[in-house]
């Protein structure tokens, strides 16, 4: 009972790991089928052939097939192999038998008839039975392909750099592949080649962040992408992904600078920022001068009507110790009276407004605050500048 429980999960877990083993085999067998495609592009067709043979052991198709006895045919052209000509012949005749609507029907059927009269005979013309031609052993073979860059460069145990894809034969063992690519960081791994096989090592390279340095004032903001990066002066560089982005330094009372900058992988800008007061700041401090005017313009009042004061009591004085005043005394006191009195409202009228203007003036100027994302913004760029508008930002 046991027995027939522990076959029945066997059973089970065969039932259901078969749909992703063959899952996993199809894509193996995509992979394997570009790998393919690549190494016939490049006139590899020993590669090509291999390759093509390990996608069709994976999942059987006749597109494969078809790929394969190209691949036979013009390689027979490239060593005049009798046995890769029969191959061919046989490949295209299998496409033909599972593929008898297939989109490359007509190309088979001319091929066919093309190698047709290139076939020679198994005896030759005295009767002598062609001698058997010995297949030499497969060649061990890798293929390092890069998934993501197209002028990558493949370094194989330290020879000189090839351009991706590199499709080579090898010794079987382990081998240390070096990966390059302007602006892409560099890979380096080691992998295995079996004999007689082929290995296709697939790489993608990560992409080197470019760095823009931002020279800004003390205090300055910098926002990118309206989110606030950091304040001034920056002692870094801004390290960025390959992209564009929108920069705005602001400070509070100065014109935002707005740039675009465009940066590339790997690369490296400057961005220099000159802030310059606004028209706001500018008003606010001849808002301040003119106060500071008026409030000393109130003081230099304030000391006369204090004088004018004193002289005034120095005439009661005299008066209040029995001295007789005069027509012209009484006049001075009248006037040194009058005097103060209008000194003394000119000084406090004077400061009034001098306390409003300076309370406008510091309004203004603590509140000049700009907000990123609401000026024209000029393009940066590796080979130059250019202008353009920008959006707010929400």
């Amino acid at each position: 009972m046991k027995g027939a429980a522990m076959t029945m999960v066997a059973l089970l877990l065969a039932t259901l790991a078969s749909p992703m083993d063959a899952r996993a085999n199809r894509d193996e067998a995509r992979r394997m089928y570009q790998a393919g495609q690549k190494a016939f592009v490049a006139t590899k067709y020993g590669a090509a052939i291999a390759a093509f043979e390990r996608a069709q052991q994976l999942a059987p198709n006749p597109a494969v097939v078809y790929s394969l006895a190209q691949s036979y045919r013009l390689r027979f052209f490239v060593n005049r192999s009798q046995s890769d000509l029969r191959k061919a012949d046989e490949l295209y005749r299998q496409y033909l038998k599972e593929a008898p609507e297939g989109s490359r029907r007509q190309y088979a059927v001319e091929h066919l008839a093309a190698i047709a009269p290139l076939l020679k005979k198994p005896a030759d013309v005295g009767g002598t039975p062609a001698p058997i031609p010995t297949v030499p052993a497969a060649p061990t073979r890798m293929m390092v392909q890069v998934l993501n860059v197209k002028d990558a460069r493949v370094i194989l145990d330290g020879g000189k750099p090839v351009k991706a894809p590199l499709i080579d034969e090898v010794k079987p063992g382990r081998h240390t592949i070096e990966v390059e690519a302007d602006g892409y960081f560099g890979v380096e791994l080691t992998r295995t080649a079996a004999k007689g096989d082929i290995a296709v090592i697939d790489v993608e390279l990560k992409p080197k962040p470019g760095k823009v340095t931002v020279k800004m004032q003390e205090g300055a903001s910098l926002f990118i992408d309206g989110k606030l990066h950091g304040t001034g002066p920056l002692k870094l560089p801004v390290t960025l992904p390959m992209g564009s982005y929108r920069f705005d330094v602001i400070d509070n009372g100065h014109n935002a600078v707005a740039r675009t900058v465009e940066v590339a992988r790997g690369g490296a800008l400057t961005m220099d920022t000159e802030l310059t007061w606004t028209t706001q700041r500018h008003t606010a401090m001849w808002l301040f001068v003119g106060s500071a005017v008026m409030l000393a313009n109130s003081g230099l009042a304030l000391a006369i009507a204090l004088e004018q004061n004193s002289q005034a009591k120095q005439i009661a004085d005299r008066l209040a110790a029995g001295k007789a005043l005069t027509a012209e005394d009484i006049e001075d006191y009248n006037n040194h009276l009058e005097l103060r009195e209008a000194l003394k409202t000119a000084s406090w009228v004077g400061i009034g407004i001098a306390a409003t203007g300076g309370l406008i003036a510091a309004l203004m100027w603590g509140l000049d605050t700009p907000t990123p994302g609401t000026v024209p913004a000029v393009a940066l760029e590796p080979g130059g500048a250019r202008v353009g508008v920008s959006m707010p930002f929400d």
